[in-house]
């Protein structure tokens, strides 16, 4: 993650952008598989931690929950629409084929 935050806030100055005036907003971080590693939160939890580091306001925030979102974000005002999906389809984990033992190249 601090990798490509880097990678991003690299590039946003590469296009004139002022480090001092950046600004986020937050969304996501669902815990869309159960019983899984909560992914969305250690997600959650990196961004806000790095954003603290950085010294970048956090103006909004929609994070964590069972729901899937989707945003539309408009970079020209900064506006967000979001709404929670009304269904997702269940997620399952992939099992992997049974395998006779026979490899293939």
């Amino acid at each position: 993650g601090a990798i490509a935050m880097e990678r991003l806030i690299n590039a946003l100055m590469r296009l004139s952008a002022d480090r001092r005036r950046l600004r986020a907003k937050l969304f996501g971080g669902s815990s869309m598989l159960s019983g899984m590693t909560d992914v969305g939160l250690r997600n959650t939890e990196f961004a806000i931690t790095y954003l603290q580091r950085e010294s970048i306001p956090c103006d909004a925030h929609s994070t964590g929950g069972p729901r899937a979102r989707q945003i539309r974000f408009q970079p020209s005002t900064g506006k967000v629409k979001l709404r929670f999906v009304a269904e997702v389809p269940e997620i399952r984990p992939v099992i992997a084929p049974r395998q006779n033992g026979v490899e293939l190249f």
